[in-house]
């Protein structure tokens, strides 16, 4: 062997590691490629899917939520119903928007004032003045207090003291004026024939005596929630019906007087 060769040989380290054959590099990135695109199609469709179920979850919960809302409505207003009654048995005629106050509604006190204390809310009522107006700064530590009765969850607009829940006023209607305030015995078409309250678009301060005016050329007021295809309604017998907005306008007007003799069915 030559010299140069041995020489060589001497020096080189000897390596017994295995080599990389051919080709090995360009497998390796074909392999790496493969599962990018693996995980990319993985991927996009656990997002998909991820994004289905979240939809369906939040589909879900908005229809549970609005149902809740909706008892909740009834609930408040099954509540004023029984006040409603009971504190007819106690003063013998229904509380309206101008049981108070020296000069009528100007200022007066609503018919929810009269109602608290018949739903546990006797501490409030104790603070008002009803020989000042509503909205008197003697008052208004007590007109200010949110009652949670008079608040209804479907209606975006009722938070704090702002109310839905109103009476018509009006010829014809449960409160005509302030001369006289109506007995049950009144309504001869029936007390499950014959709205009391009922929820309103809009909303005013719950101890402010603005009700819904009524009369034979008035139009009718928007009621119920903004969202919503119709509205809660508190009867004469205290029964809570939801009523569509389709309902006709005979037929709503017939409810909301309490003598003009025509009994409406409702489904």
């Amino acid at each position: 062997m030559p010299r140069n060769d041995r020489d060589r040989d001497d020096r080189d380290d000897y390596d017994d590691r295995p080599r990389p054959k051919a080709g090995g590099s360009n497998a390796v990135v074909i392999v790496a490629v493969v599962l990018v695109a693996v995980v990319g199609v993985l991927g996009l469709g656990a997002l998909a899917c991820a994004g289905l179920f979240g939809g369906v979850l939040f589909s879900t919960s908005a229809k549970v939520k609005a149902a809740s809302d909706r008892a909740k409505s009834q609930n408040n207003l099954k509540q004023m119903g029984l006040a409603m009654h009971n504190q007819h048995d106690v003063d013998g005629v229904l509380q309206g928007p101008f049981a108070a106050g020296p000069d009528g509604p100007a200022t007066g006190h609503s018919f929810r004032v009269g109602l608290l204390p018949y739903l546990e809310q006797t501490v409030v009522y104790r603070q008002i003045d009803l020989t000042q107006p509503w909205d008197s700064a003697k008052n208004a530590p007590a007109t200010g207090t949110v009652v949670p009765e008079y608040l209804d969850p479907t209606h975006p607009a009722s938070v704090g003291t702002a109310t839905p829940y109103r009476t018509f006023v009006g010829p014809g209607a449960i409160f005509e004026g302030k001369a006289k305030m109506p007995k049950l015995q009144d309504i001869t078409d029936g007390t499950s024939n014959t709205i009391v309250y009922v929820a309103a678009t809009q909303t005013v301060p719950w101890a402010s005596p603005q009700e819904l005016a009524y009369g034979p050329g008035i139009a009718l007021p928007p009621l119920g929630s903004p969202q919503a295809n119709g509205f809660h309604a508190v009867f004469a017998d205290g029964s809570v019906r939801y009523l569509l907005r389709t309902i006709a306008e005979a037929d709503l007007r017939s409810l909301i007087e309490k003598a003009d003799g025509r009994v409406v069915n409702i489904p």
